[in-house]
């Protein structure tokens, strides 16, 4: 009896255990997570250096990778980094830069892009995480690589000019008993200020105004306060009460342009080395004005003293 006892018990024992080992196991989401997802992975592939050409010089790309975490076996989240070094003598005031997947094919899509603003000569710039667009697993089967390219891009290109009609002036300031005028060049146009110095009123004609190029072509010209789409129209005359003084610019019409959804102002010389071959000839600029019941027939003209890039 006392063996059948101990047995008996020992039976008890065995059912219990394989009782509680075929119970389902309870545990926290975390663990589960951590049960069955594979670490993620850092995966990096090394693109070789690019070389884009710009305006007298090239922008040069290097130490560039693809990188992303491979989770489950599948490249996600890619990125393209690595330097962009500015070989040229230019101080870029801004640099559109697109990213290109391109296939074996020549095939060439861009996925992403960047904008470089004040990049100086010899300067350096990190890229970084420059989206590819797709998991690494959904490459094309013929990507060959990544390129880069120019969206669009200005750099500093200074002019110095100097006003030789009606009077000669380094300066770029005119006077006579009636008017005093004071120029200035910006980028896209000539601006100035002009001083009624008269007891009476004086309009400027803007509709027989012109601006004459280098080439000595003439072309209908905008101004301040006129709506781009309106550059071409006829325009209201502006008035200078006596004694009283105004600014304002005068541009090419037809340098005003409608681009893709929006205006562009394109520049009054252009830019870097191209703008050498300018120096020494002239612009002008045509401003009839009304002068106590007279028009008087302004005509501004400037010579190219220097380009500085």
């Amino acid at each position: 009896m006392k063996h059948l006892k101990l047995i008996g018990i020992a039976l008890s024992a065995v059912i219990c255990v394989t009782f509680l080992l075929a119970q389902p196991r309870i545990e926290s989401v975390s663990a589960q997570s951590k049960r069955k997802s594979k670490p993620r992975q850092p995966t990096e592939v090394a693109v070789p250096d690019q070389l884009v050409s710009v305006a007298d010089g090239t922008l040069r790309f290097r130490d560039l990778y693809v990188r992303g975490c491979n989770e489950f076996g599948i490249m996600s989240e890619t990125y393209l980094q690595g330097i962009v070094v500015n070989d040229t003598p230019h101080t870029w005031n801004s640099l559109l830069i697109e990213l290109h997947a391109v296939t074996k094919s020549g095939a060439s899509n861009m996925v992403d892009a960047f904008l470089l603003t004040g990049f100086k000569p010899g300067e350096s710039h990190q890229i970084g995480h420059m989206k590819c667009g797709i998991a690494y697993s959904m490459f094309p089967s013929d990507l060959a690589s990544w390129g880069f390219s120019i969206q669009s891009s200005s750099f500093e290109t200074t002019y110095s000019l100097q006003l030789i009609k009606p009077k000669i002036s380094d300066a770029m300031q005119f006077e006579d008993e009636s008017l005093i005028v004071q120029f200035q060049r910006t980028s896209t146009a000539i601006a100035f200020a002009i001083q009624n110095k008269l007891g009476s009123v004086v309009r400027i004609d803007w509709n027989q105004a012109a601006y004459v190029d280098v080439t000595g072509l003439s072309h209908a010209v905008t101004h301040q306060g006129v709506r781009y789409s309106d550059a071409a129209a006829q325009k209201p005359p502006t008035v200078i009460p006596p004694g009283a003084r105004i600014e304002d610019m005068v541009l090419p019409a037809d340098n005003v342009i409608m681009g893709s959804g929006d205006w562009i102002i394109g520049d009054l010389f252009p830019l870097g080395a191209k703008g050498i071959p300018y120096v020494g000839k002239e612009v002008s600029i045509y401003l009839p004005m009304e002068i106590g019941g007279k028009v008087v027939d302004y005509v501004f003209a400037f010579r190219i003293a220097k380009v500085n890039f």
